[in-house]
């Protein structure tokens, strides 16, 4: 799996009090435009990226794993890639590495998959860690 250089972004609000992160890694699809029955390196793959990327989030934030409330995860396929390919990577490796980024989240991890080209809008559907059911105030990303 190659991964091209990674960006993070914080997003710091001063009412309410909260601070958010998304961190973003490109990689090439070894799989865009063509039919592949077996998606096991993407797979295998998500918990690697995973684990870098959750930590890197709450690193930079400067918190506590535990103080993270909310997570959530998005995968953008180019336009010769499939769906699948986004769901390799988000599904089923993904979620554990994100859950002990943010200490042992309860909930589900919400996800997005979608096929995009350049300038595609990043919209991470996001819950709270711990909540399993939905807060109104964590959808302003």
């Amino acid at each position: 799996m190659a991964i091209r250089p990674r960006k993070l972004v914080v997003q710091a609000a001063v009412e309410p009090p909260a601070c958010r992160a998304v961190a973003i890694a490109v990689i090439d699809n070894a799989y865009a435009g063509r039919y592949e029955a077996k998606l096991d390196p993407p797979i295998e793959s998500g918990e690697e990226l995973c684990t870098l990327l959750g930590k890197r989030c709450v690193e930079e934030i400067c918190i506590a794993p535990g103080e993270a409330q909310s997570y959530g995860k998005l995968a953008i396929v180019g336009e010769a890639g499939e769906r699948e390919h986004a769901a390799a990577i988000l599904h089923p490796e993904l979620g554990a590495p994100l859950r002990a980024a943010a200490e042992k989240g309860a909930a589900p991890v919400p996800s997005a998959k979608k096929i995009g080209t350049l300038g595609t809008a990043i919209d991470v559907p996001l819950a709270h860690k711990d909540a399993l059911r939905l807060l109104r105030g964590l959808f302003r990303w």
